[in-house]
């Protein structure tokens, strides 16, 4: 799928990898969590704009992801993810990607849910921690409570994530990336008349003159 910019409020489909039967198979799944216990379509849309994203410190407690996170996890490889840093009442817009371009493995969390006309839908939802110190300087949101990160994964981690089922050894790789190198830099608007939509040049670099005293992140 050439994901280069996804809206996560537009549902799109993501790739996602899943240990089934002691063997990692790579499904599809629409972004936006909706429990197996959700029984209208009605409920179904009231409820899928805010699974998007998962709290990873809470997940064994929120009724929408419990199950999820003791039987149904997953990894969302992403080459980068985008926020936005508030500053002198605007937004502008980053994209965030490892220093290496090696590819992200992201936790997630899956469900399968049956609609009233009997279709299965295969949806996710992403996990998220507190961010770090430098991630914290980007992800600025005055309305938010804090600054919040994908949750990241190295490779034995994202094992462990596929396979285990102790809520011990989950609970403990919620945390701050602390080992994959990331960097930044500004893009365009991912909105609006100026937008370039799912294009590999929403990526690119842009620089905005408001911005010449840089961040010190990174």
């Amino acid at each position: 799928l050439d994901n280069y910019h996804k809206a996560g409020y537009d549902h799109p489909i993501l790739h996602a990898f899943e240990y089934e039967n002691d063997t990692l198979h790579l499904n599809f799944h629409r972004w936006g969590l909706i429990p197996g216990w959700i029984k209208s379509d009605e409920d179904a849309k009231s409820i899928w704009n805010k699974t998007l994203n998962a709290r990873g410190e809470t997940i064994f407690e929120k009724p929408s992801y419990k199950a999820s996170g003791m039987h149904s996890r997953c990894i969302v490889p992403l080459d980068g993810y985008f926020e936005h840093h508030h500053i002198f009442n605007k937004t502008f817009p980053f994209y965030i990607h490892a220093k290496n371009e090696e590819r992200l493995f992201v936790a997630g969390l899956t469900s399968k849910w049956n609609s009233p006309n009997g279709e299965l839908i295969a949806t996710l939802a992403i996990v998220t921690s507190k961010a770090t110190l430098q991630l914290a300087e980007i992800h600025n949101n005055p309305a938010m409570k804090e600054a919040r990160m994908p949750l990241i994964l190295n490779d034995q981690e994202a094992l462990t994530w596929l396979r285990t089922n102790d809520k011990e050894q989950l609970s403990e790789l919620v945390k701050p990336n602390s080992y994959v190198q990331l960097d930044a830099h500004t893009v365009g608007p991912l909105s609006g008349k100026l937008y370039k939509g799912n294009d590999s040049q929403i990526i690119e670099e842009r620089h905005y003159t408001e911005l010449d005293e840089p961040l010190t992140l990174f």
